[in-house]
């Protein structure tokens, strides 16, 4: 991800950042954390309106004690330096120059930007082109947050990555 796309997913999340750093640090206790966070608006890709998270992510993700743990262990100004200093957050941190000097294998785990994934397919495919060593697995149906969603496809990538790659 660019930071120039970067920036416009952030432009597309500003309220709910700035809610999310409200809440960060601990100042909520988790099982409340939790229930704010099912209800916080989120964009999905063909939607003209914001929808609660929940609605993405399905009413017992394990997206939602993930995130919550995070934001409590979180220092609120991470996300203070994402809404207040983007520019100097992402200075130098431009796909044409920074991938074409990794020379080792690399796998990109593309989450479904239907399903809430920030990485386009553009993207993607920019990346691919700049990496001198690249695999690219793509996850349908999962979220940004693959990790903690569905971790059979995620480990499945991961063994086939380190076989094929030998890293």
């Amino acid at each position: 991800m660019s930071g120039e796309s970067w920036g416009v997913v952030l432009g597309q999340s500003q309220d709910r950042l700035a809610a999310w750093r409200d809440l960060a640090g601990g100042q909520k206790p988790l099982e409340e954390l939790i229930e704010i966070l099912k209800e916080s608006p989120t964009e999905v890709p063909g939607k003209n309106t914001s929808v609660p998270l929940r609605e993405v992510m399905g009413e017992d993700s394990p997206v939602f004690k993930w995130l919550a743990t995070n934001m409590i262990q979180n220092d609120p100004d991470m996300l203070t330096a994402l809404l207040e200093r983007f520019e100097a957050t992402v200075a130098g941190y431009e796909m044409n120059s920074v991938l074409p000097a990794i020379q080792c294998p690399v796998l990109l785990l593309q989450a479904d930007p239907a399903s809430g994934g920030v990485m386009t397919d553009g993207e993607v495919k920019q990346a691919l082109a700049l990496l001198t060593q690249a695999h690219h697995k793509r996850l349908p149906g999962v979220s940004h947050v693959f990790h903690n969603e569905r971790k059979e496809p995620i480990i499945k990538a991961l063994k086939t990555f380190f076989q094929v790659s030998k890293v």
